[in-house]
Formats: C-alpha cells, sequence, structure tokens
C-alpha cells in the first residue's frame, strides 16, 4: 500500500498528519528544484531529448509520501526491506523479534507488470540520484483504484536474522 492511503481520514489526527507530511514534500520537492544539481541535470540531452526528474518517484525514494509502490529488480534490495524495520525516527535496523515482523517479498512477473500497468509503471533507477540507481527502483504509480495486488505472490520469508545467499549475507 503507498503511504499516502495510509491515512485513516476519519481520524482528525491523520487528517492533519496527512497536511503536514504533504506541506513536507512539497518543501523537499521546491528546495530540490532549486539545487544546482537539478539545474545541471535539467541541461542533459541525448539525441535532443532533455533529462526530466519524475519528482514524485524523488520524494517517494526519500520517503516522503506518495502514491507508488516501490518496485525493485535486486533481490538483495528486496531482502534487505523484507529484513529490516524503520524505527520512530526513520532509521532502518535488522529484524531480530520475529514475533513482531514477518519477512515478506512480493514477486511479480515484470513482464505481466508492464503488460498489465505499462502507463502505471515507473522507472525510476535513472534519476540520478544515487538511492533509486542502487535500488534499481522502479514503482506503481497507484493513484487509480486499480487492483494491482492480483500482479503479486506473498512470498513469506524464513524468520531468521542472517540470510545467505551463496557467499553474500545480507
Amino acid at each position: 500500500r503507498p503511504s499516502s492511503k495510509r491515512y485513516n481520514f476519519n481520524n482528525k489526527e491523520d487528517k492533519v498528519k496527512y497536511c503536514i507530511d504533504w506541506m513536507k514534500k512539497q518543501t523537499f520537492l521546491e528546495l530540490f528544484k532549486t539545487s544546482p544539481f537539478y539545474e545541471r541535470c535539467r541541461k542533459f540531452q541525448i539525441s535532443g531529448a532533455k533529462f526530466e526528474f519524475d519528482l514524485e518517484a524523488v520524494a517517494q525514494h526519500y520517503e516522503f509520501i506518495s502514491d507508488y509502490i516501490d518496485i525493485t529488480t535486486n533481490l538483495n534490495t528486496a531482502l534487505f526491506f523484507a529484513y529490516t524495520y524503520k524505527d520512530d525516527n526513520g532509521a532502518y535496523h535488522p529484524i531480530q523479534d520475529f514475533s513482531k515482523y514477518e519477512p515478506t517479498i512480493y514477486h511479480a512477473d515484470l513482464v505481466d507488470i508492464y503488460e498489465k500497468y505499462q502507463h502505471k509503471l515507473k522507472i525510476i533507477g535513472f534519476q540520478a540520484l544515487m538511492r533509486p540507481y542502487t535500488q534499481r527502483a522502479m514503482a506503481l504509480d497507484v493513484t487509480s483504484d486499480e487492483d494491482y495486488k492480483q500482479a503479486f505472490r506473498k512470498i513469506p520469508m524464513p524468520k531468521d536474522p542472517v540470510l545467505e545467499i551463496g557467499r553474500a549475507h545480507v
């Protein structure tokens, strides 16, 4: 579920929190658009095509509210998010208490996603920012009421604090 849909609008406190979170995102985007980095990247051209940031994707990957659901093609990135939790300050920590958390990966065939939702699939790993690039990031824009869940298969992961994949530890 995208972060923008996690608010209970029947609750006054959630409405206020949503407004504050939305203002934080807008402030971030306005500041981002005034940065020399943004201006420099906007001048990039390849065969006459100019580079354009997907600002909603940038905000999504820097943990501001959005209507995007993160997707990655990188297994280690998926495992990182499956085996960590965020504290109240936004810092990620490895899961140690598996009675509170259930590591899960949601898997989908990228071809199916593209065929069914190509108008909503955003490739955001090319945003000239390290975080989305490193995560091999894509996203689905879920502003509409389409049923996106049908495209994904829920895969419960082992409740193990050290998951070994080949020679790499996650």
